[in-house]
């Protein structure tokens, strides 16, 4: 039976109340299949009832801690070996799948540069032939008629090479995917129908994000860094709407994860495929093959700057990590250090566009004058690209709607899915395109667009989100915790031990890519706790 009220101060619960309430949840929680008997809750719930245990609400605030932490403990105690032998059964799925995904992946990239050199190569002879039938023509006196014609054949060849050209490639029947995956969402056809059709939506997207990209850039007429820097600055914009989706329905660790993951990727993985691919393949001609003993150079001044930045920006990022206790740290300080960081750390990216866009331009252009003519227009790919780029907003979006039911339904944490799997594919652009540049022997264009986009990530995306976070009344930090402070560290250190040399063969790419795939497994393997 409820005691009666305080008539003095009715706002206030009884402890013997609060006591009741707590014995009562205890029980049915006990009483609940499958689970443990819950002994030391009644005790606690017991020693709560009593008034005499409670000098003031302080003392009652620490039992009902003391009361869900010993919930936790029983919960923690009642996990059989039977859920050990799944989660280990659960882990070696994960590696079979990770390292198929990963081949499947690789492989798809490989296929789709020969293929497009193979019908490149089979143009050029077409043309060459046609070319010889002109010149033959020529020499005879009345054919002149003929050569206007093939006149007309090739500037209707280069008609074909143009948005519809870019456009006439198999791989982009894929891009249906990306409406199923939307009614997926919209029907509700269920979580990991949802989640896996927007995934596999992304990459031809991503492609052709790259495309119109590399497009833009040519009919600019810029060098390789400026290039990569232009590519890295669309491909994040992915992202940015993914991150600030997550951070306005309250989601701030996964924003956390999703923002660490897309540095850690950048440098790692993005930059060590495209080393490792560009380091194993030689082109000749317009055909790759397998290399023997080959090393790539790369304007070392620029790469070395884009080196030297990212060290400041993993120290702007990590030190708040490493100083900050979270035993005896408070979070209105955090917040407040944050909030100012922020603004240094957003001065410190302005000032690097004012140096490798305005001072320093021809040191960051680099050494190659490599221009060629673009495809299609200034306008046809900026049209393109912002169209590709909606369309991947909105496939992003289902499937980050989806991913607390996949990761629900798989068993796979939120820290794996956040900090792994969802950068993954929010760079699968910059991805695509480093790896594409860099096995045509363009690796100033890789090292751009790998160590540019991680860049941006760290000096833009990250203050930029903890600004937002202060306006919606979200308290994002720059605390990503020491463990992921370290980790950023030691990625920067790695790509500036890597640029530091001016060359590159396949093996510096084979480090990279496997510091990547260890902290994948740390990520996968660590506790679920706030990032």
């Amino acid at each position: 039976r409820a005691p009666p009220p305080d008539t003095e101060h009715p706002h206030v619960l009884a402890p013997s109340m609060v006591g009741s309430n707590i014995l009562l949840a205890g029980r049915r929680l006990a009483a609940a299949p499958g689970t443990a008997p819950l002994k030391p809750l009644e005790e606690a719930s017991v020693a709560a009832k009593s008034p005499e245990s409670f000098d003031s609400v302080a003392h009652l605030a620490r039992a009902v801690a003391s009361v869900l932490k010993k919930i936790r403990q029983a919960h923690i105690s009642s996990r059989t070996a039977a859920v050990e032998a799944y989660d280990s059964l659960g882990f070696i799925v994960f590696i079979i799948v990770f390292l198929a995904a990963l081949g499947v992946l690789l492989l798809w990239f490989f296929l789709r540069i020969r293929g497009k050199d193979r019908r490149r190569i089979a143009g050029q002879s077409s043309l060459a032939s046609s070319s010889g039938e002109q010149s033959a023509c020529a020499a005879q006196s009345p054919c002149a008629a003929s050569g206007d014609g093939t006149d007309e054949d090739s500037d209707s060849s280069e008609g074909h090479g143009g948005i519809l050209g870019l456009l006439m490639n198999k791989l982009y029947i894929l891009v249906l995917l990306a409406p199923l995956g939307w009614a997926s969402h919209f029907a509700h056809w269920g979580d990991i129908p949802t989640f896996l059709l927007n995934l596999s939506a992304m990459l031809p997207l991503a492609c052709l994000i790259g495309e119109a990209t590399e497009e833009l850039s040519a009919a600019l007429r810029v060098g390789p860094i400026i290039g990569g820097f232009i590519n890295a600055t669309c491909g994040n914009t992915v992202e940015l709407i993914i991150m600030i989706l997550l951070l306005v329905h309250g989601h701030v660790e996964t924003t956390k994860g999703a923002l660490l993951g897309s540095i850690l990727v950048n440098n790692l993985m993005v930059l060590g495929t495209a080393l490792l691919f560009g380091g194993l393949v030689e082109r000749r001609g317009h055909l790759f093959r397998p290399a023997e003993g080959k090393e790539q150079n790369f304007t070392f001044s620029s790469a070395q700057m884009l080196s030297q930045v990212s060290l400041f920006a993993a120290f702007c990022l990590g030190l708040p990590s490493i100083f900050n206790d979270n035993a005896t740290g408070n979070m209105e300080s955090t917040l407040l250090f944050s909030r100012a960081g922020s603004s240094v750390v957003l001065l410190g990216y302005v000032t690097f566009c004012a140096f490798q866009l305005g001072t320093h331009m021809d040191m960051m252009r680099g050494d190659s004058n490599e221009m060629r003519e673009p495809r299609i227009t200034f306008s046809a790919s900026l049209t393109l690209m912002f169209l590709a780029t909606v369309v991947v907003a909105g496939t992003a979006h289902c499937m980050t709607m989806a991913m607390t039911g996949f990761i629900i339904t798989t068993g796979v944490s939120n820290t794996f899915v956040s900090v792994i799997l969802l950068p993954l594919v929010g760079n699968a652009c910059e991805h695509s395109v480093a790896v594409m540049m860099a096995m045509r022997d363009k690796l100033d264009l890789a090292i751009g667009i790998s160590v540019g986009s991680a860049l941006q990530i760290s000096l833009f995306a990250v203050p930029l989100m903890v600004i937002i976070g202060w306006l919606l009344n979200q308290d994002m930090s720059l605390d990503f915790h020491s463990r992921n402070g370290m980790a950023l560290m030691l990625s920067a250190l790695l790509v500036t031990g890597t640029l530091s040399l001016g060359r590159t063969n396949w093996f510096h790419g084979f480090m990279l890519v496997g510091a990547y795939t260890l902290l994948a497994i740390l990520f996968y393997f660590a506790p679920v706790v706030p990032l």
